[in-house]
């Protein structure tokens, strides 16, 4: 799955994940800092070189942990 938008400083690696087919879900939400930053699915971009389906998500909000 590739991550696209959100703070900039989430490097490219971080951006993309690799999640089995029966985990894929509408929102991911990853940690970052002192939060969460949560990504929508958006659209299938086609298959990989091992024939895996491509996912984009889209940010959309943030959310911060509570202590």
């Amino acid at each position: 799955m590739k991550l696209i938008g959100g703070p900039p400083e989430i490097t490219a690696a971080e951006r993309q994940l690799t999640i089995a087919r029966a985990d894929a879900a509408d929102q991911v939400r990853i940690p970052y800092l002192a939060g969460y930053e949560h990504f929508r699915y958006a659209a299938e971009e086609g298959v990989d070189s091992h024939g895996f389906p491509l996912y984009r998500y889209e940010w959309s909000y943030r959310t911060e942990i509570a202590e």
